[in-house]
């Protein structure tokens, strides 16, 4: 696969993956190069390792050093016997050995829905796993996650932080989520989103409200536009500016016969001239028999919770994440990083404002973009 970058107007090859695969259809590497110049350059590779299931057991990531490939990082991962992840295990490379780094394990209940995750850290001093935050889930009849906890570990025991309280429709549909944070010995309401859905259960409406204290304020909305085909072709954005929704972003889609999607325009709305400013942000995508998979299909199986988050979030597929790249409204990057092909990875943007994020996610050969909000 070749990764094309726009540099000084004009698109220039940048980078070339390969990838190869074992006789079951399992990933078993991945080889980065970059382009310099007039001659491709080794950079990185990834090594997988399965289970019988087909399961991945570890990744293993090297850097070409001119000579030979170096160790940087590994994650491990164990199952039970459901197949549902129950640990994973990141090390980093110091030169001579695999040193512990973070340790993630997971919990499930009888439908294998996942209703824990505890995150501890390796300290290097005592040589021991200490305790850095969890999540705690729980589910409705049907298998929805109704709340959600996050908690911290004060050095002694585990601390409340926020809470997300969700509820969904007859047709499953996610309507309502009330957002909490811990005030020390209660709960207190922080913000909460509506939606709203059209008869074929397309999203068509997002509210999102803050607490003030005494009542909930209107804060931004989304209003989305589908075709016959149920493919989203406009998504308008909207601020509240005290008395009335005032335009701010649009961002519109073209799709051919086919389904495939053709190209994506990004506006935003000029409030001094009354008119929408059309940013230089128009891409094509051309699809072949054996071009990228379908990023509608891909997109299914990707999960970004919590979103909201307040900067940290975590991006779960159904298969290795190869690299996650994070742009503002203004297309500037702002994030990227190798997940060093593991199925699940935390990202914190803490540091950033608060807003509206479009995460770009790659996978092997397919690629995802979806929206996240930091509050």
């Amino acid at each position: 696969m070749y990764r094309w970058g726009w540099n000084n107007n004009q698109w220039e090859l940048q980078w070339r993956d390969f990838y190869y695969y074992d006789l079951n259809n399992n990933l078993i590497s991945i080889v980065n190069e970059m382009y310099q110049g007039s001659i491709w350059i080794v950079i990185r590779q990834f090594l997988y390792n399965y289970n019988t299931n087909n399961y991945p057991t570890s990744v293993i990531v090297q850097d070409w050093n001119g000579s030979i490939w170096v160790n940087n990082g590994q994650s491990m991962y164990g199952y039970d016997s459901n197949n549902n992840l129950t640990l994973q295990i990141d090390q980093d490379w110091n030169g001579t050995s695999w040193v512990n780094f973070r340790q993630t394990i997971y919990t499930y209940n009888s439908n294998n829905n996942a209703t824990g995750s505890v995150v501890l850290d390796w300290n290097i001093l005592t040589s021991t796993w200490v305790n850095f935050y969890e999540y705690l889930w729980a589910y409705d009849g049907n298998n929805n996650q109704i709340n959600e906890i996050y908690q911290y570990w004060n050095g002694s025991s585990w601390v409340n932080s926020s809470m997300n309280q969700n509820i969904f429709d007859i047709n499953n549909n996610f309507i309502y989520q009330r957002k909490l944070f811990w005030g020390g010995n209660l709960w207190n309401d922080a913000s909460r989103w509506m939606f709203s859905y059209d008869l074929n259960n397309n999203l068509i409406t997002e509210i999102h409200q803050f607490w003030n204290g005494s009542g909930y304020i209107n804060d931004m909305q989304y209003i989305h536009a589908y075709d016959g085909s149920n493919n989203q072709i406009n998504l308008l954005s909207k601020f509240w500016n005290g008395n009335t929704w005032v335009d701010a972003q649009q961002f519109s889609d073209t799709y051919d016969v086919n389904n495939n999607k053709l190209s994506e325009t990004y506006k935003y709305w000029n409030p001094q001239f009354l008119y929408w400013d059309n940013l230089d942000s128009t891409y094509n995508y051309y699809n072949d028999v054996t071009g990228i998979a379908d990023e509608n299909n891909f997109s299914q199986f990707l999960n970004i919770s919590p979103n909201p988050s307040s900067g940290i979030f975590t991006v779960t597929s159904d298969q290795e994440i190869t690299a996650i790249e994070i742009y503002n409204v203004m297309g500037e990057k702002v994030w990227s990083g190798s997940s060093s092909g593991r199925e699940k990875t935390e990202i914190d943007l803490r540091s950033k404002s608060k807003g509206i994020y479009f995460i770009k996610v790659i996978a092997g050969d397919k690629v995802s973009s979806q929206k996240i909000i930091i509050e």
